[in-house]
């Protein structure tokens, strides 16, 4: 039996997963499976899924109704049954040696989850870059202790390894219905675990301005921020460890916020923007009271001095706003 399955959504992205899927079948290590997710696909990916499933048995294909990524992920895991599990976006792919690496770290450090560098491909400006994580590769790290993993590790669900059981025992699951679900998730399973490792080499590649992506400036989606903040503040307390994490919970929750906030001067619809700035300071004071204070230097974070201050931001919203209207640069 293997030890590890490899989750993996699709959903129109013909263009893209069969280089997908030609990094996992070119994996040094094949001890791995792969359930290959149907998400209600309408273009002509599950004929290329149909192929690697007929060539190597390994590939699993399961079909679903289309609910987004978040539900997609979990029809997938919950039929999973071996030790470890990843999750892979079908227009990403992994580096040869990925399951290799993984695997070898999490059985000899016996980790709970192991984090890899990526890289982050431009397509419109064909070039890549280098995304590090913060931490020593040759520790292992213990989030009771080492707190600032919660502040500082990356978000993304695609460039880390799991321990499945550990999903299970907990019951999480990513957020239906909601984008940012990786906020709302990988840092609920972070609480859970004992032995973080960390890997210093990119092992995945991230697609990250495709054409037809579903994200973009005017996107009123980016709402949706609030309720994986309030998701992950609420598991930390139903589990008594927000005040062990405050500080940390504070730097994260804000640090999400201000990546969305940094897109409002871009939108015209003025009524949306000035009800999301209002909803996300309520949000950050009603849960950090001596919020924009911060062990982890919020302030120094550029720009903060008016994305941290809603008289500010909105001020500097109305006058993009102007100039957008009456043609000034």
């Amino acid at each position: 039996m293997s030890q590890l399955t490899i989750v993996l959504p699709y959903y129109n992205v013909g263009d893209y997963i069969d280089r997908c899927l030609n990094s996992l079948l070119n994996q040094t290590n094949p001890d791995f499976e792969v359930f290959c997710v149907n998400d209600g696909s309408k273009d002509h990916s599950d004929e290329i899924v149909k192929k690697y499933s007929e060539l190597d048995s390994r590939f699993k294909r399961l079909v679903k109704q289309n609910g987004g990524l978040s539900d997609a992920r979990n029809f997938g895991l919950k039929d999973v049954t071996t030790k470890y599990v990843m999750f892979l976006d079908s227009d990403d792919f992994f580096e040869p040696d990925l399951v290799e690496l993984c695997l070898n770290k999490m059985e000899n450090e016996q980790c709970d989850l192991v984090i890899y560098n990526y890289k982050q491909l431009f397509i419109r400006e064909n070039r890549s870059e280098l995304i590090t994580e913060k931490f020593d590769s040759n520790k292992i790290y213990n989030p009771n202790i080492d707190k600032a993993l919660v502040a500082h590790i990356s978000n993304a669900a695609w460039n880390k390894i799991y321990r499945t059981e550990l999903f299970k025992s907990n019951q999480i699951e990513y957020p239906v219905g909601y984008r940012y679900e990786d906020l709302g998730t990988t840092f609920r399973y972070l609480m859970c675990c004992e032995r973080v490792g960390f890997i210093d080499k990119p092992l995945a590649n991230y697609l990250i301005d495709r054409p037809n992506n579903i994200s973009g400036a005017s996107d009123k989606k980016i709402k949706d921020i609030l309720s994986m903040v309030e998701l992950n503040i609420g598991f930390y307390q139903k589990n008594n460890k927000f005040n062990d994490y405050y500080e940390e919970l504070k730097y994260l929750s804000s640090i999400n916020c201000l990546n969305m906030l940094r897109k409002v001067p871009l939108m015209d619809d003025l009524n949306f923007v000035i009800s999301f700035i209002d909803d996300t300071f309520k949000v950050l004071k009603n849960n950090f009271k001596d919020f924009p204070k911060s062990s982890y230097g919020l302030m120094d974070l550029p720009q903060a001095s008016i994305y941290f201050n809603p008289l500010k931001l909105k001020l500097y919203v109305y006058y993009k706003y102007l100039s957008r209207k009456f043609g000034k640069k």
